[in-house]
């Protein structure tokens, strides 16, 4: 069994549930007060529009080097729906825009409503390792940083079922850009992310688990900061409402890997399709 689905399961043990554990995502560590932990965790994120890295430039990038145009797309962790809306816009797919939080769903079709995109989207809340889909119902399936999840691994052989014959899978992942990483991030990131490998070994694992390697490239910085910037401001916001709170340390201590990034890591985007 994978690290990082361990690490959910040990979260579910002390009292998370399933959608908890999930959102926690690489801050797999032994918390004593989940509640309070979980309640400080979704006072940052319900006002911030992106829980990742990632850019509107890098998702279109990804989208035209698309071997085909999709007819049918499942986006997987779909958020608030940043992509989703791309999709809507740039292509004619019918997508399917799956994520565990109904709120961010709720507040995606929201967005779509107001600008007539709603026909086009279908929501389903649903754990990405448990979807409710038949085999070869996706030209398309695009998870942007959310299959560490479940294990990047697991989610390359769970979701490509789901796609259709020559069907395609983008999939983005947190990796190592160096093979001598300094001490200090190989220590960050052994604790908070431990199944972090490199682009290689990423590419290895995809063919292992029958893709063909179409293209891939690492994030833009104005990815990064798309997300750490708008997450500095609001820790700042809330510093005297998170004193002495665990995820206020956690978040700082993340920021300040990423500043001291050097191009030792960098997230990957990998266009696979389905052999």
């Amino acid at each position: 069994m994978c690290k990082h689905i361990s690490g959910r399961d040990r979260l579910m043990k002390q009292g998370f549930d399933e959608k908890q554990a999930m959102r926690l995502k690489w801050l797999s560590k032994d918390m004593n007060e989940h509640e309070r932990y979980m309640q400080d965790f979704d006072l940052i994120f319900k006002e911030l529009e992106r829980w990742g890295p990632g850019s509107e430039s890098d998702t279109l990038k990804a989208l035209q080097k698309l071997p085909n145009k999709p007819t049918t797309l499942l986006e997987i962790g779909c958020g608030q729906g940043i992509a989703t809306e791309l999709f809507a816009r740039h292509t004619d797919a019918m997508i399917t825009a799956v994520d565990n939080e109904e709120f961010a769903l709720k507040h995606l079709m929201e967005k779509m409503q107001q600008n007539g995109l709603e026909e086009k989207i279908t929501t389903v809340c649903a754990d990405m390792a448990k979807m409710p889909f038949d085999t070869k119902s996706f030209d398309l399936i695009w998870s942007e940083g959310s299959a560490y999840i479940m294990g990047v691994k697991n989610a390359l052989k769970a979701w490509k079922p789901l796609l259709s014959e020559d069907g395609v899978l983008v999939v983005s992942d947190l990796v190592w850009s160096t093979d001598k990483p300094s001490e200090s991030a190989l220590s960050f990131w052994k604790k908070e992310y431990p199944d972090m490998v490199s682009v290689s070994d990423r590419i290895k694992h995809a063919q292992q688990a029958g893709y063909e390697v179409i293209e891939h490239f690492s994030l833009s910085d104005a990815a990064w900061e798309a997300y750490y910037h708008p997450l500095i401001k609001r820790l700042d916001t809330l510093k005297d409402t998170l004193i002495d709170s665990p995820v206020l340390i956690d978040f700082k201590n993340e920021i300040t890997a990423f500043k001291q990034r050097k191009n030792e890591f960098d997230y990957e985007i990998f266009i696979l399709r389905s052999r």
